[in-house]
């Protein structure tokens, strides 16, 4: 997984930018400062970093409404004939793969969050005794 903190600079925007346009699989928190419910969630969402480590082809992002405008897929506001995705609460929890997209809106908790990324992407993992995820081998 590649994951991007989008949070005191532009400079990681046209990375996810890129994975966006290619059609990458990205899971991608969209939060607010000062905002309650989002300083509750953004501390499970960075426990992904040190649980999910497979696939260089998702990306799993957090990113700050400030930096929403530089962000190719998202408005703040509906526009005419724009097929952008359109941020209207916060947090905002969702999948992005090409032209679909999902939100979450199940528990804020980092087993929920491991469970959608694993059962949006359709591969099992399981835990070992010691350290994060990995993939199940199949037998």
């Amino acid at each position: 997984m590649v994951f991007l903190h989008i949070n005191e600079s532009r400079a990681k925007i046209p990375i996810f930018n890129t994975f966006i346009k290619r059609g990458k699989p990205a899971f991608v928190l969209i939060y607010k400062d000062g905002c309650p419910p989002c300083m509750e969630i953004h501390p499970e969402w960075k426990k992904l970093e040190n649980v999910l480590k497979v696939d260089k082809k998702v990306i799993i992002a957090d990113i700050n409404e400030k930096f929403l405008k530089d962000v190719d897929c998202f408005e703040t506001e509906q526009v005419e004939k724009s097929d952008k995705i359109v941020i209207t609460h916060y947090p905002t929890m969702i999948y992005i793969q090409g032209p679909h997209n999902k939100l979450y809106e199940g528990n804020r908790t980092i087993d929920a969050l491991v469970k959608w990324i694993n059962r949006t992407l359709r591969k099992t993992y399981h835990r070992p005794r010691y350290g994060g995820l990995t993939k199940r081998k199949r037998h």
